[in-house]
């Protein structure tokens, strides 16, 4: 017999499980959960505020780039003008170098919905690691032209001095 509850009676289950709830949930699980939650957030904000434990990578050394403008011609095609010398050194129809010409379009109007216009220069790079680098130098935007496969890269990267020779 439990607290004048015989082990028969159909509502001693009933009986258990509401004292079980009326005792509440143990108050040292819930001091130690909100401790353990402060610990977490305060560590956090020490690391973040500090640098402990931050990674950071250096990007490799610049082995070549050229500065480069990109014109859209009145027939579809684009030129590609070395902005240092101010000549052309290549210019794509309407059916080729299509990566180029999207790629080319969609920073110009990222530059255009920003206000920026088209007179600063894109720097072409590649890296001792062998990355071909595009960098927007009016609006910052890097692309690693790797990440779109090596035949995307290479239609870039025959416009850097030492390919277009």
């Amino acid at each position: 017999m439990m607290n004048g509850v015989t082990a028969s009676d159909p509502n001693a289950s009933k009986m258990r499980y509401n004292e079980a709830m009326n005792r509440g949930f143990p108050r040292v699980l819930l001091i130690g959960a909100a401790a353990l939650l402060t610990f977490v957030i305060s560590l956090t904000w020490l690391a973040r505020t500090s640098g402990v434990g931050v990674v950071t990578l250096q990007p490799a050394a610049v082995v070549e780039s050229r500065d480069l403008n990109f014109l859209d011609l009145p027939n579809g095609g684009v030129s590609v003008v070395d902005f240092a010398l101010g000549r052309e050194i290549a210019t794509f129809s309407t059916t080729s170098h299509g990566f180029i010409k999207v790629l080319m379009r969609d920073l110009a109007q990222a530059r255009k919905a920003a206000g920026i216009g088209a007179e600063a220069p894109f720097r072409l790079s590649r890296r001792v690691d062998g990355q071909s680098i595009l960098q927007d130098t009016a609006t910052g935007r890097i692309i690693i032209l790797n990440a779109f496969g090596s035949a995307n890269a290479a239609a870039f990267t025959q416009l850097l001095p030492s390919r277009s020779r």
